[in-house]
């Protein structure tokens, strides 16, 4: 909710900007390994790629939004 009442306030000001929450995906990392992130997880590096790829093709009309890092929009 905070994304998404965020994301209407900041086009009152700054109409051609995109504010979105992400999920990264399950990312080798000391955070998921708890979670077999060693076993099924990517590297950070592939992680970050796949995410900014994603990042530069939002638009405005993506604001508010919840998506993955392959672009799929998620629910909320």
């Amino acid at each position: 909710m905070l994304i998404k009442t965020a994301s209407i306030e900041l086009a009152r000001t700054k109409s051609n900007t995109a504010l979105i929450a992400m999920h990264p995906g399950t990312v080798n990392s000391a955070l998921s390994r708890p979670f077999r992130g060693e076993q099924i997880g990517r590297p950070a590096n592939e992680a970050v790629v796949d995410m900014f790829r994603v990042i530069e093709n939002l638009t405005k009309e993506n604001s508010g939004s919840f998506v993955s890092y392959s672009g799929e929009k998620l629910p909320w």
